[in-house]
């Protein structure tokens, strides 16, 4: 891609500031990301966006690496919820929704589904801390997540994002376009629409 995913930009955000947003909007708190850098370009991204800056030591083991980090830093929260950087277009009302459905049925693992297709973000219970930081753990989190299909909770949701993984320079036209589709309709939408009344009070 010629370039950190982190810095990439969705909108007038970078990758790292949307999928911050998304989290923190969709009710996370703290929402942390998990850095080699500490003084990166991609980690002043992360602080503008108010998120807490986690010292990744080694990256080998791959994403789950961050995934660690973040429950060594928080081993009593009662959740996690992980979604990549390379997924900016999540809404935060999917965050939510997975949020509410974590609360209501304690399931192990909570994923949203959009037209019969699973994706991003997920949200562990802290019954799953351990298997999630066992250094046997082969595969990352997915490997969880395929382990045992009784556990995990799917949640539908009318959000492509939770399917758009950018990855290619194709994936990055893909995300332009959906974005500009969203846009077209909402202009639209605002066209048909009569104007509000005016409250003849307000100034």
């Amino acid at each position: 891609m010629g370039t950190s995913k982190a810095l990439l930009t969705h909108g007038d955000r970078t990758f790292v500031e949307c999928t911050v947003a998304a989290l923190r909007e969709g009710g996370c708190e703290p929402v942390l990301v998990g850095l080699v850098d500490p003084l990166g370009p991609e980690a002043a991204a992360a602080r503008r966006a108010g998120a807490e800056l986690l010292a990744v030591h080694d990256s080998s083991p791959g994403p789950i690496a961050s995934l660690r980090a973040a429950i060594a830093a928080h081993p009593s929260a009662p959740a996690v919820a992980v979604l990549p950087v390379d997924h900016p277009a999540v809404r935060p009302a999917t965050v939510a929704a997975l949020l509410a459905e974590h609360a209501a049925s304690g399931a192990a693992i909570v994923v949203p589904e959009h037209e019969g297709r699973r994706g991003h973000p997920a949200v562990f219970d802290r019954s799953l801390f351990a298997e999630l930081t066992d250094p046997a753990l082969q595969g990352g989190a997915r490997t969880v997540v395929r382990a045992d299909p009784g556990r995990v909770r799917t949640v539908p949701v009318d959000d492509p994002g939770v399917l758009l993984d950018v990855d290619t320079p194709q994936d990055l036209a893909r995300l332009a376009a959906q974005a500009n589709g969203l846009a077209g309709q909402a202009d639209a939408g605002s066209a048909a629409e009569d104007p509000p009344a005016r409250d003849p009070k307000a100034r």
